[in-house]
């Protein structure tokens, strides 16, 4: 998933872009990345992390976006400032006087995205009903029909295919060692997944019992789903 900050020093708004690194993690409360794609234009300048002083560093919280530490020298002439700072949520520019000019970096906007583990999963039932529910109330839903092969007892190869499936709807999923994050559909933002299998007899609904989704928002994950389910 891209990802993306502004901010705004005197006489410059300036927008960032960098792909998210793999291994960002919703449980983990703190990570740092390394970012090798970082790309923004500053007085003129196009700044890259391959030009950066120090290697820029993207920062998460739940596996959200909340800041990135870099440092860039200004060619001479360039305009007022001669170096620009990013640390964390903070922008500096320092100019020729050496004085400094701080503003916020805000973190563009997180998708909210239910992220469903399959790593707890001991047995896959032959058949999975998966249902996502948008906050457009469109609701998409396909059941899946697992190979022998894909009932594994770690989940991993369940998880693949429920992203194959979903990302075959439309829907914007990435997936990990075990794990699916759905991401929404278009502005769409992504409110509900649950997992279903119907049992014969009598024809009953039960929800997965070993699988859990959490539920992540701008800034922060306010709600999380309990562990046992998935609803």
């Amino acid at each position: 998933m891209p990802a993306s900050l502004t901010f705004q020093l005197p006489g410059e708004l300036v927008r960032g872009d960098f792909t998210d690194p793999s291994g960002v993690n919703p449980a983990l409360s703190s990570q740092s990345f390394p970012v090798s794609d970082l790309t923004l234009t500053f007085q003129g300048t196009y700044l890259t992390s391959a030009n950066a002083v120090t290697t820029p560093m993207a920062e998460y919280q739940n596996g959200l976006f909340v800041g990135l530490s870099a440092a860039f020298n200004l060619p001479a002439g360039s305009g007022a400032y001669q170096q620009l700072l990013l640390s964390g949520g903070a922008a500096t520019g320092v100019d020729a006087a050496g004085t400094q000019f701080t503003s916020p970096v805000l973190a563009a906007a997180n998708k909210p995205y239910v992220k469903i583990d399959f790593t707890g999963l001991d047995v896959i039932p032959p058949q999975v009903n998966v249902r996502v529910l948008l906050d457009d109330d469109i609701i998409t839903s396909v059941l899946i029909t697992f190979t022998q092969a894909e009932q594994n007892v770690n989940g991993f190869k369940a998880a693949e295919r429920v992203k194959d499936e979903l990302k075959s709807l439309g829907l914007d999923v990435d997936a990990g060692t075990g794990t699916v994050t759905v991401w929404g559909k278009g502005d769409a933002k992504v409110s509900d997944v649950r997992l279903s299998v119907t049992q014969q007899p009598p024809l009953a609904v039960r929800y997965l019992p070993d699988v859990y989704g959490r539920y992540g928002a701008t800034g922060k994950s306010d709600r999380n789903f309990p562990t046992g389910t998935a609803n």
